[in-house]
């Protein structure tokens, strides 16, 4: 069964340039793979990275999937004013951040001064900031 809008008569593009398909799907594949033909690896932590990557979205903040994903809860706690989304948000936040802080116990073991180095010119979260 092909989705509604993936018709023959040019509906591909149409339903590539719907949000959801960008946020849900083209952003997160983009960004997402964006680190393993330069770093090496698997996905995630668990096939760990060959090198440190600081360029394209790296280059502004460490964990450019994560945050992506926190503005997103953000936005839908904002935009749905429910405290169930709220409450979602600050679990999540604090799970990605527990789990950040364990990444980068990780990759500094691996990576020493190298990554330490990184981790002075690049922010954890908020580029410039945080």
């Amino acid at each position: 069964m092909i989705p509604r809008g993936l018709d023959a008569g040019g509906g591909v593009l149409r339903w590539l340039a719907r949000t959801p398909v960008q946020t849900f799907v083209l952003c997160p594949l983009a960004v997402g793979n964006y680190r393993l033909p330069l770093a090496g690896g698997g996905r995630g932590m668990e096939g760990p990275p060959d090198r440190i990557i600081a360029t394209g979205p790296y280059r502004y903040t460490r964990n450019p999937m994560y945050l992506g994903h926190v503005i997103f809860m953000m936005g839908l706690a904002v935009t749905l004013w429910s405290w169930f989304a709220r409450v979602l948000l600050v679990a999540r936040a604090v799970w990605f951040h527990r789990r950040v802080l364990h990444d980068e116990q990780r990759l500094e073991a691996r990576f020493g001064a190298e990554y330490v180095a990184y981790k002075k010119h690049v922010k954890r979260w908020i580029p410039g900031i945080l």
